[in-house]
Parts: C-alpha cells; structure tokens; sequence
C-alpha cells in the first residue's frame, strides 16, 4: 500500500472491508438514555459483532491512547484530523476485538508520557525511503524510546486491521457509544455507517444518574465536573454566568449535584442536536422501547435494514426483569416510563425543572414532558 492509500485507510477515507458487507450500526445516545440495553439487543442478532463503547477511556486502554489532546466527549468538525481517534473508530468498525496483544499493547502505550507534535517527530526521525507506518513516518533513532514504542505499537494495532477477514462476514455490526455524540459528523464523514440515536427524558435520565451518586466535586466521580474538562471548554460560556449561579445558590451538596447534572445533560443535549441528529438513519424513544417493544424492535429494524430475527425478540424477552446493578441491562419495560417521577418525588422535580430552564432547557413547553 502507497503512503497516500495506506494514510487515506486510516482516516476512513478507503474502504475497510468488502463492499457487500452491511455498512456497521452505530448506537449514540447521552448517558443513563438506555444504549447499553439498545445494544445489548440488537447484539443478539445471529452472526452479529458488537463492541461496547470502544471510545471510552474508563475502561479501553486503546481509548486513552487514540483521546489524548481530546475531553472525554470529543467535539470535532468532519475536516479535523485525528488519526489516532481515527483508528480507534477503524478497528470499532471493523468488527475485530481488541484483546490478546493488542490489548496488553494498547494498555503500555496508554500509560507512556505525552507525545512530541507529529511535526517535530517527522523532522527528526528523517526515514529513508517509503516505510509507511500508521501516523506516515517510521521509528528512527531520532525518536525517544516511548516515542518508538507509540509508532511501533500503533504499526502493530494497523496489521490487525489488515489482517484476513474473519471466515465468515458479521451479519451486522454494531458499535455503541455515548461519549461519540459531538463527533458523530466527524465520524460519518469517513464511514457510510447507520446512526440510531437514542433518546431518554432529560428527567430521567437525571434521575438515574443520581441515583449513581454522579456530580459530585470529587476527580474521583465517575463523571467530573462540566468545567473540568469533561466537555470542550468552548461549550460552557453560553451556559457559565447561569450555572456559576445556580452552583452558588445550591442549598446542599446534593442539591449541587443535581446543578451540575443539568447542566451536563443540557450541553450534550445540544451536542446531539448539533451532531449526531443530522445524522441519524433512526430516532428512537427509550419510553417508546419500553411502552412497546415488539412494534418499535420492529420498525428500528426496517429503518436501518437489520434483521427483525426471532432471536431479537427473545432476547427483549429475557432482559424484560427487573435488575438492581447500577449498569445492568435487565429492567421491567412496563415501568420505565415514568419511573423517574417516583425517584426525584415533587420536590425535587420541580428544583430540576427550575434549574434546567435557568441554564437554558425549559421541559415544560413539549406537550410529552410534565
């Protein structure tokens, strides 16, 4: 493969895989709006591939390495270039897992000190003759030895992805992702994949998190603070003067957490406006799914030409019970809908619907929220 061609596949501007095979599905939706369990459904599909949030750098090592320079909810524009993310986004869609070497591989390089500018490497690596290698140059004696081990590792990541296709195509393949929703027209830009975003009332969706014990100060929190780099920092002036009040006015470190909650689930309800909405071969509701699942299964399915198979539906079946871990994917569909009424209570709805208005999100104008 030329240089040219081999940098053209990595940024997802060369096909990956044969042209017959079903363009990939790609699940987005804001935390807490029932992806996982999305996913967790349209996986059982016979001969299907799924891959669980492969951008997350809470638990994939390979995500920490390819979103570094990035916040944990990237925001990008289709022009941007990010051939580490690139790969990660390659290798998600590529149906192969990441695990085995490439997994202990992934896990070193994502623990390395930071990278010189990809400039400045060039220029001192000065390679000799065409050695492609995943970022366009090769190791040299010029690079640091944490430096040639990124390059050599990410060599190593590439043959992965070129190595033979698996005997068998997937009959699907199906990524899901929440922290994917600013970059779902970066993405889109370089794989013809069909967007399913998911949607929860931002008031559930609230409800859930709290119960989670997120929002907190702490740099421990599952999720940080909104101002702490969890988004890009150029999302929170439309937003600050209303947040930074809201924090000072908050009675107790709950009533904390709910501000910062709200103002969370207000910055990436644009983002999936914004991004990934434009995008979107299927909208779905989590309290449609839930009200009916069989006929809503259904019509996703048509909508972005999955197969509607039996398999499916037993599958919906057996997670329609009720589960107590805090990310499990079983649930009684029947109660989902207004759940969150009950969590929060009167009080504490009104409190949420008060500070979502004041950051900018009024809940009280759509005919479908109370």
């Amino acid at each position: 493969m030329s240089p040219h061609n081999h940098r053209a596949a990595l940024l997802g501007t060369a096909a990956t895989r044969p042209a017959e095979t079903p363009p990939p599905v790609l699940i987005v939706g804001l935390p807490r709006s029932g992806t996982s369990w999305l996913g967790a459904v349209l996986s059982a599909i016979p001969g299907a591939t799924y891959r669980f949030e492969p951008d997350n750098e809470g638990h994939q090592a390979l995500a920490r390495w390819a979103k570094q320079g990035l916040s944990r909810f990237p925001v990008l524009a289709p022009a941007d270039r990010q051939p580490r993310f690139a790969l990660l986004w390659r290798l998600a869609f590529s149906g192969r897992p990441v695990s085995g070497p490439l997994d202990r591989v992934a896990r070193r390089i994502s623990r390395l000190p930071g990278d010189r500018s990809r400039s400045e490497i060039r220029a001192r690596s000065a390679v000799a003759g065409p050695t492609p290698t995943l970022l366009g140059y090769a190791p040299a004696s010029g690079l640091t030895p944490a430096e040639r081990l990124r390059v050599s590792a990410a060599a190593l990541l590439e043959l992965a992805l070129h190595a033979p296709p698996p005997a068998r195509r997937p009959a699907a393949r199906v990524v899901k992702s929440v922290h994917a929703i600013g970059a779902v027209s970066w993405i889109a830009a370089r794989w013809p994949c069909r967007v399913i975003v998911i949607r929860r009332h931002p008031l559930a969706i609230l409800a859930s998190m709290l119960q989670l014990g997120w929002g907190g100060p702490s740099p421990g929190d599952h999720l940080p603070r909104i101002d702490d780099g969890l988004v890009p920092a150029e999302l929170l002036p439309p937003i600050a003067d209303a947040y930074a009040a809201l924090l000072a006015s908050a009675s107790d470190p709950d009533d904390a957490r709910l501000i910062r909650l709200a103002a969370l689930i207000t910055v990436l309800l644009r983002l999936l406006a914004t991004h990934a909405l434009p995008h979107a071969a299927a909208v779905v509701d989590h309290e449609a799914l839930c009200s009916d699942p069989a006929a809503e299964f259904a019509a996703l399915c048509a909508a972005v030409d999955l197969p509607m198979d039996p398999a499916l539906v037993a599958r919906v079946a057996a997670l329609d019970t009720p589960g107590d871990a805090p990310y499990g994917v079983r649930r009684d569909t029947a109660s989902q809908v207004d759940r969150w009424r009950t969590t929060l209570g009167p009080e504490r709805t009104a409190r949420a619907l008060d500070a979502f208005a004041q950051i900018g999100l009024d809940l009280t104008t759509s005919p479908d929220r109370p």
